[in-house]
């Protein structure tokens, strides 16, 4: 960030906004004025300029402040007409007339920033109460970013394409909390108890679907697994998604965003705040999800969202067959966790070769159980020029969970098998498959 966007995001915190809120309205701004506070609009400009009157930016402030410009021209450049400047770009001669007249109160050049700053702290507070509430509770940068569009900007255009612009401006001035894996851990143990049958689970729930947005576009149900929804919410809640690589309410999937941002360990020796994934058809794709909360010696403590229909412990040794792997979050503050211990106990079994590719599609009507129909190369990828991992006899089953790639308009499916105790996880062709 600029020296200048720095300093305006900095007074809207220590002002009371949070970060997401923030954001949202930083965002809101740069889209209005680049965040230069003497921009005066350029259809003004232009404008002007039709009429003989050549400006910029700088020269037309000038003449503002010393009143070559009068007050009443500022609110109309040319008769009848309205045009934005400023931060904010304030438009209407209501709005506009009084940042006229906060800046002649205050004595300062109606282009100078730390005005600009003031006012507009002054006019959410008091002619815009609802936008401030939202901006110093927001909990997601979306939902803030929208409030500013549509409640405090105003423009003639707030449709999805234009929300999604401004989100995305305000993502550059998100900064995210620092988390811990006590945070974490913390967050996860006022959660236990909460279940399906007292109905608390649906807090959880209502956590992930609030923070926007969704991942693939899909609203959580009260009926759904929860499991991953609650490792999400645990990390929205504490104000930080990017060091699990997103959100997520599908294991699978997440698994997926775990390696993109290279936080998978596979199956290792945990430490405290771990992500813990459970492979129950011991089939190399994810089922279940949890944080490790605690080690001693062998054994693994962890809390679970969906474990028996609530949050709750379970207790297993770190290398339990059922456990696929651990993902391990980027914490502020690694040098907190609680090491594991380095103990004599069956060594872990072999991990699965892993394409390093990752599956574009899904289609559930696809998944089940499929023969090799002759010698079958399985690659790292969809289509011939990737590596080969392994090769499938004829006749070789592999197993095919709805993922799949498509190249030169034929179907790769993304398919697990085991050849000769080596467990797979690639690529084939849908040509030389047959389902069973």
């Amino acid at each position: 960030m600029t020296d200048t966007e720095k300093r305006i995001l900095a007074r809207l915190t220590a002002a009371g906004l949070t970060a997401e809120g923030a954001a949202g309205l930083m965002g809101n701004l740069y889209a209005e004025s680049g965040l230069i506070p003497n921009r005066v609009e350029i259809l003004c400009l232009k404008r002007l300029k039709e009429n003989g009157k050549v400006y910029t930016d700088a020269t037309y402030t000038a003449f503002v402040d010393d009143g070559t410009i009068s007050r009443e021209e500022f609110l109309h450049p040319l008769p009848n007409r309205q045009y934005g400047y400023g931060l904010a770009q304030w438009t209407t001669p209501s709005r506009k007339g009084k940042l006229y007249d906060y800046a002649k109160k205050k004595n300062v050049s109606i282009g100078d920033l730390n005005m600009q700053i003031d006012f507009l702290l002054s006019e959410l507070k008091t002619s815009f109460p609802n936008v401030w509430a939202a901006l110093t509770a927001a909990t997601n940068v979306r939902g803030a970013s929208d409030v500013v569009l549509k409640q405090f900007e105003m423009p003639a255009d707030t449709g999805s394409a234009v929300q999604r612009m401004r989100y995305e401006y305000s993502m550059k001035y998100y900064v995210q909390k620092p988390v811990t894996a006590d945070t974490i851990i913390g967050i996860m143990r006022e959660w236990i108890g909460y279940s399906e049958s007292n109905g608390k689970y649906r807090q959880i729930i209502d956590i992930y679907n609030a923070h926007k947005p969704l991942a693939r576009g899909y609203k959580v149900q009260y009926s759904d697994a929860w499991c991953d929804t609650t490792v999400s919410a645990a990390f929205i809640t504490a104000g930080n998604t990017d060091i699990i690589g997103g959100t997520e309410c599908g294991v699978y999937d997440h698994v997926l965003l775990f390696r993109k941002a290279g936080i998978w360990k596979g199956r290792i020796k945990p430490v405290v705040g771990d992500i813990i994934v459970f492979d129950w058809q011991n089939d190399s794709v994810g089922d279940h999800i949890g944080i490790v909360e605690r080690i001693e010696g062998a054994q693994v403590t962890t809390i679970e969202g969906n474990y028996q229909n609530a949050v709750g412990r379970r207790v297993l040794t770190y290398n339990d067959y059922r456990i696929a792997g651990y993902a391990r979050p980027k914490y502020t503050a690694e040098s907190e966790f609680q090491p594991a211990i380095d103990v004599d106990v069956k060594p872990i079994s072999s991990d699965p070769i892993i394409a390093k590719s990752y599956a574009e599609k899904y289609n559930a009507s696809i998944a089940g159980k499929y023969k090799a129909t002759t010698d079958l190369n399985l690659r790292d990828g969809k289509n011939t020029k990737y590596k080969i991992l392994a090769t499938i006899p004829a006749g070789g089953i592999v197993q095919c969970y709805g993922y799949y790639s498509v190249h030169m308009l034929r179907k790769w499916l993304y398919v697990t098998v085991t050849i000769k105790g080596q467990k797979y996880v690639g690529f084939c062709s849908s040509k030389y498959l047959k389902k069973q």
